[in-house]
């Protein structure tokens, strides 16, 4: 009689652990999965950053879109900063304004995530390891014009259609841009 007990007790607590095994793991697959479902706003803060910053000419809020072990801080300057408005408003006059638009992600397979941490850590020796568990390739098309020829478009002695006015005092470019997950952070190249 105590042997049946103790067989029954066996095959009840088997049960019981095999299906709280099989629910927990059912939960942490879905809890993984969630992890992975990455939001727009999260890869897209480090280039949001950067364009800011490149906007509001703020050199601070530019570096923050860089991992410290890159020291960008010795790459960028805010004379360069400067050096690119200066060459804009020769080129499309005073007041110049950036508008951008960030496109949508291409995923980069792993062994070309794992490319990319040997290519930091083959510029950037002293970093230590880098480990890249997440990447994209993001296009941000970009429109770079000035609030004072905007203004002044369309004026009496002006020539030429707005099309071509606009033609004249904006430009438009894209970039391709890296964004990667970095220590749980995410970062730009």
């Amino acid at each position: 009689m105590m042997k049946r007990f103790l067989r029954i007790m066996i095959i009840g607590l088997l049960i019981v652990s095999s299906v709280l095994a099989f629910s927990g793991c059912k939960k942490n697959d879905n809890e993984a999965n969630k992890k992975e479902e990455i939001s727009k706003e999260v890869y897209e803060k480090p280039l949001r950053t950067y364009l800011d910053g490149i906007k509001n000419k703020s050199l601070e809020q530019v570096l923050q879109a860089f991992p410290e072990f890159m020291h960008a801080e010795n790459l960028i300057s805010q004379e360069n900063i400067e050096e690119a408005y200066k060459q804009y408003e020769e080129e499309l006059g005073q007041n110049i304004t950036f508008e951008y638009e960030i496109g949508d992600p291409t995923e980069i397979e792993q062994k070309d995530a794992d490319n990319l941490a040997g290519q930091l850590k083959a510029l950037y020796p002293d970093a230590g390891e880098i480990t890249i568990d997440k990447a994209y390739i993001v296009t941000v098309k970009m429109k770079i014009y000035s609030q004072e020829a905007a203004n002044n478009e369309g004026g009496e002695n002006s020539e030429g259609t707005e099309e071509n006015k606009e033609d004249e005092k904006s430009k438009n470019e894209s970039q391709d841009f890296y964004v990667y997950r970095y220590n749980e952070n995410w970062y730009m190249w």
